[in-house]
């Protein structure tokens, strides 16, 4: 069976796009990221999503303390 993302990862546009989360630098112990611009993406909260068909996943929530791009 295929990962949820296994088809999308596999586009050349989703390679390429450095700002995709997938291409970014994770700093598990500490649970950031680091974009492109090199800011650090702190996580802020977590939350549910549902999908158009009910599906419900976690998400988590990370935003940047200054974005300049």
């Amino acid at each position: 069976m295929k990962y949820n993302y296994f088809h999308k990862e596999q586009k050349k546009k989703q390679k390429e796009d450095p700002f995709s989360v997938q291409n970014m630098y994770y700093n598990l112990k500490e649970d950031y990221y680091v974009c492109p611009m090199g800011q650090k993406l702190s996580n802020v909260g977590k939350g549910k999503r549902t999908s158009s068909n009910g599906y419900e996943s976690k998400v988590t929530y990370y935003q940047a303390q200054r974005c300049e791009g």
